[in-house]
C-alpha cells in the first residue's frame, strides 16, 4: 500500500506509521516520509519481518524443481541441494537466511553484496565473489535485493549459460525485465 502526501494531508490524526518491512531509505518506502516528517508523523520499519518464510519458500521450490516433482524440472534425474553451486545476490537479513539455509543442506554458496560481510563469510563458510562471478559460476541464483535495485543486466544474463535456476525474492524485479525475456 502506498501512503502519499495527499493521504497524509487528509488524515489529520495520524501520529505513527509502522511498516512491515525493513526501512532502507526514504526513496524505497511506500510512505511519503518527507511529508510525514513535515507533519511530525513518526515512520518506522519493522526489521526482519517474515524473512524465515523466504528461506522456507526457497528450499520448498528448489527441492521440487531439482527432484522433478513439478512439470518443470532441472534434469531427467533428481538432484539434491548438496553441492549445488548457489549464488546469493544481496546479503542482508533475507539473503543471509537464504545462504544459511542452503549451507544447512550442504550447498556450495557464494554471494555478492554491495558491502562485503566478512563475519558472515566466516560464520557460514561462504565465498564473496563479484556480481559477474556469481552469475557465471552459480547453477542457482537467489536475488534478495532492496526495492528499485536492478542489478542483473544483459552482461550478467550473458554469463548465465547452460542450466540455471533464478529465484527472485526481492522487493521488485532485481533485473532488467527485457533482458530476462531475452535470456
Amino acid at each position: 500500500s502506498s501512503i502519499s502526501a495527499n493521504v497524509l494531508d487528509h488524515c489529520k490524526n495520524i501520529k505513527y506509521i509502522g511498516m512491515c518491512c525493513s526501512l532502507y531509505s526514504v526513496e524505497s518506502a511506500n510512505v511519503d516520509i518527507l511529508k510525514a516528517n513535515k507533519l511530525n508523523i513518526v515512520v518506522k520499519g519493522i526489521k526482519d519481518y517474515g524473512d524465515e518464510g523466504v528461506a522456507e519458500y526457497i528450499i520448498h521450490e528448489l527441492v521440487e524443481f531439482l527432484q522433478g516433482y513439478k512439470k518443470l524440472r532441472w534434469d531427467n534425474i533428481g538432484h539434491e541441494v548438496t553441492n549445488l553451486r548457489c549464488g546469493v545476490i544481496g546479503l542482508g537479513t533475507s539473503g543471509t537466511l537464504i545462504a544459511k539455509t542452503l549451507k544447512f543442506f550442504k550447498a556450495d554458496v557464494s554471494y555478492y553484496s554491495r558491502t562485503r560481510k566478512v563475519d558472515v563469510e566466516k560464520e557460514l563458510d561462504i565465498t564473496y565473489k563479484s556480481l559477474n562471478e556469481v552469475c557465471k559460476d552459480s547453477e542457482a541464483i537467489f536475488l534478495a535485493l532492496n526495492k528499485n535495485v536492478l542489478l542483473l543486466q544483459k552482461e550478467q544474463f550473458d554469463l548465465m549459460t547452460g542450466k540455471r535456476i533464478l529465484f527472485n525474492t526481492s522487493i521488485g524485479p532485481g533485473f532488467d525485465v527485457d533482458e530476462l525475456r531475452n535470456w
